[in-house]
């Protein structure tokens, strides 16, 4: 199979004449293969083994929180996965074109003169197996480059890299909506999809769901930190009730909720109830606290009523206002307030 339009530099092969392309019938695998052929080659896929380094990641994949401590777990039972079992199904990628190395470059990430390849299902054990090799790497110094076998599908867009990649991880533990919601993001933002209507068409989910999902960016940052760093408690409709407190009482008091998610580790149930006795203890405070107030009348004519509404918020209103007065009560509200 010399001039494939799928051999590469990066790729090299070990025989194994069971293994074809997804869909293809057994029995189809060339013979007699060199270190730079392809395996097989159907159309426009093919199966090679590549070395790791000729790999990037998706820059639209729908997995995201590869930093939780969570997915960090999932990396280590990878790695001993694939070495005691060894590889059992191809990864999926595609080739690094001209316009992918463009979109890269554009968001500020770099790319390595090695790579070749863009991973669109597999990121876990390409991760798993970096893993090893760094483990082997520091214990045997000059330890060879590992390879990966993988199905290599030519002519993607962008909207195929998300949705391929959206389709395998909602099969896998630990998609979650955190993800969801910094994928839907981002291809959002870079026109991949023309509105959250459209992704919702593409996906096969409602546009209520899209909506709820994306409850992750209209909370407070800290909020959105303490969900990528436990994305397994904080589902859609935990994030819409965060929201909702923010809403009604501010973003301390959300804050202050999802904090109470992340340490108690609060189902959904829960959270809808922790919510609800917060809010009950706040109207309760703010019904017995008797605030200041005032209602008085100057020789000038000046009428003056205060009354603090809450802590810390006093309404004051004032009729008969001469200039002499508005004056003095410019210059004192400057002095209690001055301009920054």
């Amino acid at each position: 199979m010399k001039g494939s339009m799928f051999s590469a530099p990066g790729a090299t092969v070990t025989p194994n004449p069971d293994l074809v392309p997804f869909g293809a019938k057994p029995g189809k695998a060339t013979s007699q293969r060199t270190s730079t052929e392809v395996i097989t080659e159907i159309g426009d896929e093919a199966v090679l083994d590549l070395r790791i380094d000729t790999l990037i990641s998706n820059p639209y994949n729908s997995r995201h929180t590869y930093d939780s401590s969570e997915y960090q777990q999932n990396i280590i039972e990878m790695a001993e996965s694939l070495d005691h079992n060894g590889q059992l199904s191809p990864i999926l990628v595609t080739q690094l074109t001209d316009e992918l190395r463009e979109l890269i470059k554009l968001r500020g990430d770099e790319i390595s003169a090695a790579a070749q390849y863009v991973v669109i299902d597999g990121e876990t054990r390409l991760r798993a197996l970096r893993h090893s090799a760094r483990l082997e790497a520091s214990q045997s110094p000059g330890s060879r480059m590992p390879t990966i076998r993988a199905i290599v599908r030519l002519g993607l867009l962008p909207k195929d890299l998300y949705e391929l990649a959206f389709v395998a991880n909602e099969q896998r533990k630990g998609h979650n909506d955190v993800d969801r919601a910094i994928g839907w993001r981002r291809v959002l933002d870079e026109s991949v999809y023309k509105d959250a209507a459209d992704l919702a068409t593409a996906l096969g989910v409602s546009d209520t769901l899209i909506s709820l999902v994306m409850s992750f960016w209209q909370v407070p940052e800290e909020v959105r930190s303490f969900a990528k760093a436990c994305p397994s408690v904080f589902s859609a409709p935990t994030l819409g009730e965060i929201r909702n407190m923010q809403n009604q009482l501010g973003s301390d008091k959300a804050i202050e909720l999802a904090m109470a998610v992340m340490d108690r580790k609060l189902s959904q149930r829960a959270v809808k109830a922790e919510k609800t006795k917060m809010i009950s203890a706040h109207r309760a405070a703010a019904t017995r606290y008797q605030g200041y107030q005032y209602d008085g009348r100057g020789e000038n004519g000046l009428h003056v009523k205060a009354k603090e509404k809450s802590v810390g918020r006093i309404d004051i209103s004032l009729v008969g206002v001469s200039e002499a007065v508005r004056e003095k009560l410019a210059r004192f509200l400057e002095e209690l307030a001055p301009e920054h």
